[in-house]
């Protein structure tokens, strides 16, 4: 694989830094991934596996930072060309509806390498934020959802905690409500094909796992949705990547997988 450090800079003049991995033999395919709350592009160990995996079936994968990037991490601004002031951000400060911003920017880096297959991929809030691009831009593409989780049931349990997942509005925040079983009724409006994996032993989701499965076929009764259930994986999926991204890479390439 060929392995690049990127810059991306949004409409708004912030600098996105991230990873850029590109096959030998390469397909017009690119996954684009989606972290979650106050993580980052590099850290999860997941990534080497899907370095390896995507890029040797000639996939092109994207991580990058996104605003909600650490607690309140500065991002440098780019204008004229130059480095200006930073601006702090970060889980605590980002403004959640301001996703679109940055899913933007890398959708169109991709796009500018000549790959014309976008896959976006989500991780915990970062499936919230592919959901609500795919909403906001009519994203028609595939859709992978890696432990989403109730961000309604996070916040009742620790009000006092250190993030606060601002947005103008907290139903474009609030999608999978697993604790209550309501949901966004624009759900019902992608056709995407998704895919969802969540792991048993996930802390961040505490209702009966088959339930959350018959809640999120409900929720995306419109879109062409896998449900994947593994076992004993944690929110990280720790000692299941292979297991996870052989699940994708298979899904990508046949739109299904066997359970």
């Amino acid at each position: 694989m060929k392995t690049q450090i990127i810059r991306m800079v949004t409409s708004d003049t912030l600098r996105l830094d991230g990873l850029f991995y590109e096959p030998i033999v390469k397909s017009n395919k690119c996954i684009i991934h989606v972290h979650g709350t106050s993580s980052d592009f590099y850290r999860t160990e997941y990534f080497e596996e899907m370095s390896s995996q995507f890029t040797e079936n000639g996939f092109a994968f994207l991580t990058f930072n996104n605003r909600g990037s650490g607690l309140e991490y500065s991002f440098k601004t780019i204008v004229d060309g130059k480095i200006g002031k930073s601006i702090p951000i970060g889980s605590r400060n980002e403004t959640f509806e301001d996703c679109v911003i940055d899913i933007q920017t890398a959708v169109e880096f991709a796009k500018s390498k000549g790959y014309t297959e976008i896959i976006l991929q989500g991780h915990s809030y970062g499936c919230n934020k592919v959901i609500w691009y795919a909403l906001e831009k009519d994203f028609a593409g595939k859709i992978i959802l890696l432990a989403p989780c109730d961000i309604a049931d996070i916040k009742r349990k620790s009000a006092q905690g250190r993030v606060a997942w601002k947005s103008r509005n907290s139903e474009n925040v609030n999608m999978f409500r697993y604790r209550d079983k309501t949901f966004m009724t624009r759900l019902s409006n992608l056709k995407n094909q998704i895919i969802i994996q969540i792991g048993t032993n996930d802390a961040f989701i505490d209702q009966p796992i088959q339930e959350c499965i018959d809640y999120l076929n409900t929720a995306f009764q419109n879109a062409k949705l896998t449900c994947h259930i593994i076992n004993d994986a944690n929110h990280n999926y720790h000692g299941h990547e292979k297991e996870l991204v052989s699940n994708l890479t298979t899904w990508i390439k046949t739109k299904e997988i066997k359970l």
